[in-house]
C-alpha cells in the first residue's frame, strides 16, 4: 500500500503536512522545520524520499509505532504523539488540526491511524510513504 506525508504549511519552528493511506487524509502531521534540505537530526524534518515502514516497539514509548525505514543520515524516524515540533527531535507527530507551530487531537489521531498503518504494514507489500513538500 502507498502512503504519502504531503508537508503544506512551514515556519521558522515547523513542518505542517497532511498525512494520507492510499487517497484517504487519514490526519495532519508536524515535524521539525524544512531547512532548505539540509538534514541535521534532532533539528531540521527528514529529506523528502519515499520510505517502507515497519512497526517498532518503542523502549521510549513502550508500544508498537510506526517507524520509517532506510532515512537518509537517521535513524529511529516514528510516527507518534506530540503537540509541539520539540516534541518530535526527527520523527513526525500525528494530530487532527493543526494551528502555528502546533498540532491539537495528537492522542486521538493516533489511537485512529496507527492501528490503520498497522494494518497497511501487514499487508503483502507491506507500507510505503513518500514525504513530498507540496507548498511554502
Amino acid at each position: 500500500m502507498e502512503g504519502a506525508i504531503w508537508r503544506r504549511w512551514y515556519t521558522g519552528e515547523s513542518t505542517c503536512g497532511e498525512f494520507y493511506l492510499g487517497s484517504t487524509q487519514e490526519c495532519v502531521t508536524l515535524e521539525r522545520p524544512w531547512m532548505g534540505g539540509a538534514n541535521t537530526p534532532d533539528l531540521a524534518a527528514i529529506p523528502e524520499g519515499r520510505y517502507r515502514v515497519q512497526m517498532y516497539k518503542s523502549p521510549s514509548f513502550g508500544m508498537w509505532l510506526p517507524k520509517l525505514m532506510d532515512v537518509p543520515g537517521r535513524s529511529d524516524i516514528l510516527m507518534h504523539a506530540g503537540n509541539w515540533a520539540k516534541d518530535v527531535k526527527g520523527c513526525i507527530a500525528l494530530g487532527m488540526g493543526h494551528g502555528v507551530d502546533y498540532i491539537s487531537g495528537s492522542q486521538a489521531a493516533c489511537g485512529i491511524v496507527i492501528p490503520k498503518i498497522r494494518a497497511a504494514v501487514d499487508l503483502a507489500n507491506g507500507l510505503w510513504i513518500t514525504v513530498k513538500r507540496v507548498g511554502e
